[in-house]
């Protein structure tokens, strides 16, 4: 993934028009003509990662850029990603439980600073990069004038999108990947490498995220799930 916008500054929308302009960019690009592209990312990049594919295949669905780019991408590598930022705080606590034994057995950590660790983080870590500074008033009063304006367009533009709406939860929107070659016979399967450490909250999304994408079929992807353990990344 390319250099994007962080939060409280930057939002999901805006890393999403960023990075698939950029992507689409480069396929298009002479200098880069005969090679393939590969989407890698760890953590927030590999959220980026899955969001961009999925993007670039709704929009591949019609010829164009879009389509030229997805049939550039070689290889989809997630480190640890984020797949669905609509898990309920029962799951995300479930979660921690089952991997608690492992953080404090193996690793020294204060689960009250790191947003993958703690449910309550992943929840306001969650809604802040879906639907920007307003989410959280404290933050948004900090920022300038000029943020804040931009921050009062995101809300407008997220207002009332779900948490479950592919736009956030890349997981959800997963399908487009089938359909895409559907339009698209001669397209290889999609490959799709995922490490994920078995002392990490969202470990359980991964393994949720492979079991979709296996269910989409060897014609359309072909996933491989690396599980490390133990480790959080």
């Amino acid at each position: 993934m390319p250099m994007w916008g962080l939060s409280p500054v930057s939002c999901a929308d805006e890393f999403s028009r960023t990075v698939i302009d950029f992507i689409c960019n480069l396929s298009s690009d002479p200098e880069w003509a005969g090679h393939d592209i590969v989407l890698m990312g760890s953590s927030a990049g590999s959220w980026g990662a899955l969001r961009s594919l999925i993007a670039l295949g709704e929009a591949g669905l019609e010829e164009g850029v879009a389509r030229n780019a997805m049939n550039k991408i070689k290889d989809v590598i997630l480190l640890t990603p984020m797949s669905f930022f609509d898990q309920t705080t029962e799951e995300l606590e479930e979660a921690g439980k089952s991997v608690s034994r492992l953080q404090s057995s193996a690793f020294s950590i204060d689960n009250t600073q790191d947003p993958w660790l703690s449910s309550t983080l992943v929840e306001l870590v969650s809604s802040l990069w879906a639907h920007g500074p307003t989410a959280v008033p404290e933050i948004f009063a900090s920022l300038p004038e000029h943020l804040q304006a931009k921050a009062l367009l995101w809300k407008a533009d997220t207002n009332g999108v779900s948490l479950s709406d592919p736009r956030f939860s890349p997981a959800r929107g997963l399908d487009v990947l089938r359909r895409f070659t559907q339009a698209v016979p001669t397209h290889r399967p999609f490959r799709i490498t995922v490490f994920h450490g078995t002392a990490d909250i969202l470990y359980p999304q991964s393994v949720k995220l492979c079991d979709m994408l296996g269910a989409l079929g060897p014609s359309v992807i072909h996933c491989d799930f690396r599980s490390v353990r133990p480790a959080l990344c």
